[in-house]
């Protein structure tokens, strides 16, 4: 019973070291907010600003998946209306899309650590948007091999 005390006692002390005030000099690597008030801090926010970014992220995420997920059951109608006889450019009009979705965190993560979050996400959203009307004025062949993998980069 004596040791456990005494482990207890250790452990107390040490925490009582960890909690001690960090020094005056702080290390210019670490970012952190500016207290327990910042009121940059999410956590600080009415509940009005939170519920409207919770659900413009959720409706923009909903947009994203939805556009693959809308496409596929109009891709046979579409390969009529442009004379289209290959399945496999079928298989394209979505395969190419959610492959684009997939790749594009590989390359766009790394961005955002060292540009911030939201100059890559306006670039992002502009990419995308730019991509949809080039897109407009292409042929269907042309949209699936240019312009659909670009898309799905953009979105994701």
């Amino acid at each position: 019973m004596s040791q456990m005390a005494e482990t207890d006692k250790e452990f107390q002390e040490q925490d009582a070291t960890e909690a001690s005030p960090p020094s005056e000099t702080k290390d210019p690597n670490v970012i952190d907010w500016d207290g327990p008030n910042d009121t940059h801090n999410p956590m600080n926010w009415a509940c009005g600003p939170k519920y409207t970014h919770l659900a413009l992220v959720s409706i923009i995420t909903l947009v994203v998946n939805l556009a693959s997920t809308m496409f596929a059951p109009g891709a046979p109608l579409l390969m009529k209306d442009f004379s289209v006889t290959s399945s496999t450019i079928g298989s394209l009009t979505v395969s190419i899309y959610l492959l684009g979705f997939a790749l594009g965190p590989l390359f766009i993560s790394p961005l955002s650590e060292l540009y911030g979050r939201l100059i890559i996400y306006h670039t992002c959203n502009i990419i995308f948007l730019s991509l949809l009307y080039k897109a407009r004025f292409r042929h269907v062949d042309r949209i699936i091999m240019n312009s659909t993998i670009n898309i799905g980069e953009g979105v994701s």
